[in-house]
């Protein structure tokens, strides 16, 4: 095999193993890139990039996932096209891994996924309750006695309207439409204190009638 001294892990690092630190510089990077790539496909090549690219990415991951953020949006049309075309290509595989995956991480699996929601349902009810995860109205801060209200009492409307009855499914889609108006945070006390309150001044205005 013909000896690769320059295949090391720091001048993989700085000069091969990521696109991303050439974006400054594209012509450069693809000219070094064509020029080793036919000459390089070795067993020993694709074994040191892996190497180098899971290693940088665990010791810089914050600055990865900022690019990528950021590249996604310069580019979000082709982006798009880039990722269906790759999920359209490797869709069975992808599920067997996932499948696999899953089963042999359950608990892991669901530990993630109650983390994820009670991460979502602090953001939206911090959100509602005008910065702070508390009721709006008597500043109860159990978030496991807060709930999101209709500020218009427009609830049936809403969940006719979108499919969600409260729940994950309500802080979700809040969160994905980027926080209508017309709801905040109540504790339970106050929803039912409201709900009575609605329901006298329905009765008197029935009874002036």
């Amino acid at each position: 095999m013909t000896e690769m001294h320059w295949l090391t892990d720091e001048s993989m690092e700085r000069k091969y193993a990521f696109s991303y630190l050439y974006a400054i510089d594209k012509r450069a990077y693809y000219r070094e890139y064509l020029r080793y790539w036919r000459a390089l496909q070795s067993d020993e090549y694709k074994r040191i990039i892996s190497k180098c690219s899971k290693d940088y990415q665990q010791e810089h991951r914050l600055e990865y996932n900022a690019w990528r953020r950021e590249y996604r949006k310069r580019k979000p049309v082709l982006n798009r096209e880039i990722e269906k075309r790759r999920y359209q290509k490797h869709k069975e595989k992808r599920k067997q891994f996932i499948y696999a995956y899953m089963g042999k991480n359950k608990v892991a699996m669901a530990r993630k996924a109650r983390l994820m929601k009670a991460k979502r349902k602090e953001r939206v009810l911090t959100y509602y309750g005008n910065g702070v995860c508390a009721c709006t109205r008597c500043g109860f801060v159990d978030i496991r006695a807060l709930t999101i209200d209709h500020i218009n009492n427009n609830g049936n409307v809403q969940r006719k309207k979108t499919g969600c009855h409260g729940g994950e499914k309500m802080y979700r889609w809040l969160e994905n439409n980027n926080f209508p108006k017309g709801y905040q945070t109540l504790c339970m006390n106050c929803q039912w204190i409201k709900r009575a309150e609605h329901l006298i001044t329905q009765h008197l205005a029935g009874g002036m009638n």
